[in-house]
C-alpha cells in the first residue's frame, strides 16, 4: 500500500477443463517464501472451488487459520471424478462419447508433511505425502488472526409485502449497518432465482451479523436483523411491513420452521363506557354476527382464533405466496346494552405454510397478523401457540 492506503493480492488460480480422466485429484497449498520451512502464520490463506454451471460460482471454500502455522503444506480437498457409464472393455476412454462423468470432492482439510521443495520453488524428486485420508472433522475452520479477520461475502437479497393485506410493496430503501448510504428496493437487494445456475444479483455481506434498517412510505419502519455464517453463499428474507396508519396490532414473525404458529386473543373484564361487561360475537367476513364457538372450558369466555367462525368457505387461512391478498375474515366484536362502538379484534393473516419454497425458489415467511381496534377498558391477553399440523409435538424455534 501506499501512505497507509489499504492493499490485496490477487489470487492464484488453477483451471481444470475438459474431459477429466476418473480418479481423485488432491488440491493442495503450500506457502514458499524463499524458505522450505515457511508455514500459514496469518494473512488470511483461502481456498475456493468454483464451477461454471452455477451463477455465483462458489462450491466451497476453506480458510487456514492459527492451527495452520504448524505446516507449510495444507491438504484442502480432494476432486473426485468418476464414470457415470465405463467404457466398454478394450476401448479407449477418450475415444467413448457416452461415457458421462460425475465430479463431486471431498473436503480434507488438515495439514500433511508434503514434498519438499527447493530454493527454486520446484519439487526435487521426492514424492513425499501427497495427501491423507479424508476426515470429517475439520481442523482449520479458524479465523486468522494478526492481519485481521478471514471473512467471505453472501449475497443477500429480500422481498417486500404489506403485513396485513400480502400485496407486495413496490418501492422502499434501506439502510446496511447504520452507514449513511441508501439503498433503492427492488433494483438493489433483490436476488434473481436463474433455475440450475443457482441464485444472482444480491448485495455482498461479510460473514457476521448485520442490521438493515428498510423504510416504505406509508408503513411503520422495520429493522431486519441477520447473520451470514461461515461459507454461506446466499440469503434470503421475505420482509413484512406494517401499515403505519396508526391503529394497535400484533405481529408474530418467526422463519422456515415450524410450519405453523397461531395468534389467539383472549378478552378479560371488558366493559363498556358504562362499566357493564360487554357481550362478544363472531363476524365473518360477508359481516353476518353470530355467536362464537364454545371453548375448551366451559367457564372461559370467547377468544379469538384462527377457527372462531367455523365456516369452511370464509376461514381464516390464507395460502402465502407472491401477491397473495388476505382479508380479515376471523372477527370478534363486542356488544353492551348501553350501545356506543363496539370493540373489535380480527385476524388478519394466518400463514400456515412456513419454508415451503414457491416457483422462485424461495419461501415468502408472511407473519400473523391481529388487528385490534376501539379498544374497551379491560385485559386483552395475546398468546402464541405452536401449531405445525405436520408434527406430532410441536414446540417453538
Amino acid at each position: 500500500g501506499v501512505d497507509g492506503e489499504a492493499f490485496t493480492f490477487g489470487p492464484e488460480s488453477v483451471y481444470l477443463a475438459g474431459r477429466l480422466m476418473p480418479g481423485r485429484y488432491a488440491v493442495m497449498s503450500m506457502i514458499w517464501t524463499g524458505n522450505p520451512s515457511s508455514s500459514y502464520t496469518e494473512g488470511c490463506a483461502t481456498v475456493s472451488l468454483y464451477t461454471g454451471s452455477k451463477r455465483l460460482g462458489r462450491v466451497l471454500s476453506r480458510s487456514v487459520g492459527p492451527a495452520g502455522a504448524g505446516g507449510n503444506w495444507w491438504h484442502v480437498f480432494n476432486l473426485v471424478v468418476e464414470y457415470e457409464t465405463a467404457p466398454p472393455a478394450g476401448q479407449d476412454w477418450t475415444q467413448c462419447a457416452t461415457c458421462g462423468r460425475r465430479v463431486a470432492y471431498e473436503i480434507v482439510d488438515r495439514l500433511v508433511p508434503g514434498p519438499p521443495v527447493d530454493e527454486g520453488g520446484l519439487f526435487p524428486g521426492n514424492a513425499g505425502d501427497w495427501g491423507g485420508a479424508p476426515t470429517e472433522e475439520p481442523r482449520l475452520l479458524y479465523r486468522a488472526g494478526g492481519l485481521g479477520e478471514c471473512k467471505l461475502y453472501a449475497y443477500v437479497g429480500i422481498r417486500i409485502f404489506d403485513a396485513v393485506s400480502g400485496d407486495a410493496v413496490d418501492t422502499a430503501t434501506f439502510a446496511v449497518d447504520g452507514g449513511s448510504e441508501t439503498y433503492r428496493y427492488p433494483q438493489q437487494g433483490v436476488l434473481s432465482n436463474l433455475g440450475p445456475e443457482g441464485f444472482g444479483e444480491g448485495l455482498p455481506m461479510l460473514e457476521g451479523p448485520h442490521t438493515w434498517l428498510i423504510v416504505s412510505e406509508g408503513y411503520t419502519p422495520y429493522t431486519l436483523d441477520f447473520t451470514i455464517e461461515p461459507f454461506q453463499e446466499t440469503a434470503f428474507f421475505a420482509v413484512s411491513l406494517v401499515p403505519g396508519d396508526g391503529r394497535t396490532r400484533a405481529v408474530l414473525r418467526w422463519g422456515d420452521s415450524p410450519s405453523d404458529l397461531d395468534m389467539y386473543v383472549v378478552p378479560v373484564g371488558v366493559t363498556d363506557a358504562g362499566g357493564a361487561p360487554v357481550d362478544w360475537a363472531s363476524r365473518s367476513v360477508t359481516g353476518e354476527t353470530r355467536e362464537p364457538p364454545p371453548t375448551i372450558e366451559p367457564s372461559h369466555g370467547p377468544y379469538l382464533w384462527w377457527g372462531v367462525n367455523l365456516d369452511p368457505d370464509t376461514d381464516c387461512a390464507c395460502v402465502a405466496g407472491l401477491g397473495t391478498r388476505c382479508e380479515p375474515t376471523c372477527a370478534l366484536v363486542s356488544s353492551s346494552p348501553a350501545g356506543g362502538a363496539g370493540a373489535t379484534i380480527s385476524i388478519d393473516r394466518d400463514d400456515t405454510q412456513h419454508g415451503v419454497l414457491n416457483l422462485e425458489g424461495v419461501a415468502i415467511n408472511t407473519p400473523e397478523v391481529v388487528t385490534l381496534d376501539n379498544l374497551l377498558p379491560g385485559v386483552y391477553f395475546v398468546y402464541t401457540n405452536a401449531y405445525p399440523f405436520d408434527e406430532p409435538t410441536p414446540t417453538f424455534p
